[in-house]
């Protein structure tokens, strides 16, 4: 770590332990020591926005630390007022604009002493970061120069708030508006995502909420200072390196892959887990790890536990707080104790967890997902968030293990543990779900049951069982979209094709005329999982139409570009359905990879690109049989319709382009 760094992690410890915490950090290195101090000498971090500029203070040497920017000093066209924030870099002041409009600013500048080539690199990063967003929930700059000295400065729009977590409890928000109101920091961070920007350093005061004219709070997302660029535009004409030592965001809310300090690239999902720390503090006040107290032990501590410990879910948070404390917690929820762990145990619990999954393979692939899957919530349907399966925990802990397990004896001795203790889980679920299976049939039969036996049967892929408590749960719900979307892809893997298409045509009749973006994708898409659905294409691809041109609008079209493709490939519109099947192809989700890349396949295939059709074939191959769930798995996975779906439309590639599907030969899609 260099200086910058490890002056900015001093500054949040506490003065009584932050001797300690440098010598831990330096390394014994006493001038690096002696800079550290001298810098946090000068430094005397302000308690309430609008406190006073601290006093200068003087280095080491004697002599007076260089004099910044202060009040009533002029920069290029703007009047400072009043010193409203300060970082380890820069200085934040109220300034006023002169011309050619008047109005109040907010201008920030390199403080004096600190413009080294690497902080102003940063700093001009940040500014051309926040200069290619254009979201209501992003500080918008209006401009930016040097002062007389060559120090670099940007103006932004002045925000008076305070952050969201101090918002939340000041105003005592509830549960659910504080998830509201977090589902407009996640549009804020998808819009970044789409320019290409990752923030890599979202936290509570980075987020700050100001309220509209209208009374309504709006959360204003700040600070680009350590963004980089993700599709190769250039933010700054200086280089900006990531010392390999040295790590980049906060510690609190920094992903396992940017603690890892590893050749492994940070890419848009580190926002993700950091979304997910953040949801996590709304929710119970508090972060998943306690980083003051890891920082007593030093840095590899911190790394060790952001990397290997699993966090409690927010419900067992709360629950094993002290009385006091929930007490609290609660009273700035409106609500009771009791009632905020049950609120938040279950979906709302999985949905946190699954935005801090170690592996970001596992978390939402983009900031839209979380904020549509907390919708979801909201609006009482069935989230993609799901606890983990028994095999995957399996994994977990051999991974977290496998030096202890190694040294207890031969490759055969683990595999007999493992098989014993897969075993006994694998008796442990039948019972489980004979246990359900009674008692669904009882005569006080539970819809949740019904449901979760379906959801169970599917994922184990007992086809014909789903089927039967799909259809009923439809029968007894016949305008629920999800009942449709539940028995869809379960009929085109019993390989009822009849009634598939009737149900194709009930889909049709019924939703239409839709104005909800994820129901139009969602039905038209079942309505295209096979060839031939028994219902004319127009209606199906005006649903797709609607949903991608609205989602778009609305929370970006992610996901709906599949939806998309394959209507316009239904249709025989091949070189529509290759522009909107490549789009689809760069998202990570592997089941929408796999969807893509047959649609993709299938359109080329038509345009005469045999070979290239075949090139993308494989890659579809590839997908499904190393980043899906194998044919014949135990569980699927939650996912299993898109297992269905992604399934069903590489057997139409294959056999339409003539690659053998080795593997896939005996799945009941295909019969």
């Amino acid at each position: 770590m260099d200086v910058v760094e490890i002056f900015d992690a001093a500054v949040d410890v506490p003065e009584a332990e932050r001797e300690t915490f440098l010598q831990r950090a330096c390394g014994g290195d006493e001038t690096l020591l002696r800079k550290v101090k001298a810098l946090l000498k000068a430094h005397n971090r302000p308690s309430h926005f609008l406190d006073q500029p601290p006093a200068r203070a003087r280095p080491e040497g004697g002599s007076i630390a260089p004099i910044g920017e202060t009040a009533g000093d002029q920069i290029g066209r703007y009047k400072l007022l009043q010193q409203i924030g300060e970082g380890g870099c820069g200085v934040v002041f109220m300034a006023e604009q002169e011309e050619p409009v008047l109005r109040r600013v907010a201008l920030k500048v390199v403080k004096p002493g600190m413009d080294s080539k690497n902080v102003i690199a940063r700093f001009e990063a940040e500014r051309q970061a926040l200069a290619l967003m254009e979201h209501p929930n992003i500080a918008h700059v209006f401009d930016a120069g040097t002062t007389e000295s060559g120090r670099p400065y940007f103006v932004m729009e002045l925000i008076r708030g305070i952050k969201i977590t101090d918002y939340c409890d000041q105003n005592s928000l509830t549960t659910i508006q504080r998830l509201k109101l977090f589902i407009e920091v996640c549009n804020a961070v998808q819009h970044a995502h789409q320019k290409g920007i990752i923030h890599r350093d979202i936290k509570p005061s980075n987020i700050l909420v100001t309220t509209s004219a209208e009374g309504k709070p709006v959360p204003k997302i700040i600070d680009f200072g350590i963004a980089k660029a993700t599709t190769g535009q250039r933010l700054t004409d200086n280089t900006v390196f990531t010392a390999f030592e040295m790590l980049i965001g906060t510690p609190a809310y920094m992903s396992p892959e940017q603690a890892a300090l590893t050749s492994v690239d940070v890419d848009t999902r580190s926002d993700l887990y950091s979304l997910g720390v953040l949801l996590y503090e709304l929710l119970t006040g508090t972060t998943p790890f306690d980083t003051q107290e890891l920082l007593k032990s030093g840095l590899d501590e911190v790394r060790r536990v952001i990397q290997t410990e699993d966090p409690l879910r927010p419900s067992t948070k709360l629950s094993t707080m002290m009385a006091a404390n929930l007490t609290l917690v609660s009273e700035r929820r409106q609500t009771a104790p009791p009632k905020l762990i049950r609120d938040v145990r279950g979906d709302v619990d999985w949905i946190v967890i699954k935005a801090l999954e170690k592996d970001r393979t596992r978390r939402y692939p983009t900031a839209n997902e979380l904020a549509m899957d907390i919708q979801r919530y909201l609006a009482g349907e069935i989230v993609l968030a799901r606890p983990p399966s028994s095999l995957y925990k399996v994994q977990k802990l051999f991974l977290k293990h496998k030096l202890l397990v190694s040294g207890f004896g031969s490759i055969l001795v683990v595999l007999t543990v493992l098989l014993g203790f897969t075993y006994s889980l694998l008796l442990r679920e039948e019972k489980a779900h004979q246990d359900l299976e009674l008692l669904v049939a009882g005569k006080n039969e539970s819809e949740d049951l019904r449901c979760m036996r379906a959801d169970t049967s599917a994922r184990s892929g007992r086809w014909g069982k789903a089927v039967a408590d799909a259809t009923t749960i439809l029968e007894d719900h016949p305008s629920d979209c999800g009942s449709y979307h539940r028995l869809a892809p379960l009929l085109v893997a019993s390989g009822d094709v009849g009634s598939y298409r009737r149900l194709c045509q009930q889909m049709v009749a019924r939703f239409a005329d839709t104005r909800a973006c994820g129901i139009a994708d969602a039905m038209a898409k079942d309505c295209l999982i096979l060839s031939s659905s028994g219902v004319g294409l127009k209606p199906v691809a005006a649903m797709a139409e609607f949903a991608v041109s609205q989602g778009q609008k609305e929370v970006g079209y992610t996901f709906f570009e599949i939806c998309k493709a394959l209507a316009e490939y239904r249709q025989g519109h091949n070189d529509e359905a290759v522009k909107w099947s490549q789009l689809a192809s760069v998202n990570p989700y592997p089941y929408s990879q796999a969807e893509a890349y047959a649609i993709l396949a299938m359109s080329q295939y038509q345009l005469g690109q045999e070979t290239e059709a075949r090139a993308v074939l494989a890659k579809c191959e590839d997908d499904i049989q190393r980043r899906l769930p194998k044919v014949g798995s135990r569980d699927l996975g939650q996912d299993w319709k898109d297992w269905i779906i992604g399934h069903a439309l590489f057997t139409e590639a294959t056999n339409l382009i003539g690659r053998p599907a080795t593997e896939l030969k005996s799945s009941p899609i295909n019969k």
